[in-house]
């Protein structure tokens, strides 16, 4: 199986991947964050303002991937 090259600007290399901004104002708990990207408008933040984010909450809130808009946690060991 070929492996897919990302398109770029849309991942950032991290040892450890941090959690969730939103979960804990949201739901109450944590998980851990799969992109740090710009935020459409929330009923917590303005647009525009940038957190890490669960995918759950990527998908709900957030602005896309690439420059400008987010990118993609690849954790490393």
């Amino acid at each position: 199986m070929a492996t897919r090259t990302p398109a770029p600007n849309t991942t950032i290399v991290v040892s450890t991947a941090p959690s969730c901004d939103i979960c804990p104002i949201e739901w109450g708990s944590t998980s851990t964050a799969t992109v740090d990207g710009k935020l459409t408008a929330t009923p917590f933040a303005r647009a525009g303002q940038w957190a890490s984010m669960c995918e759950t909450h990527f998908l709900a809130y957030g602005s896309g991937l690439g420059l400008g808009k987010g990118q993609r946690y690849v954790v490393t060991a």
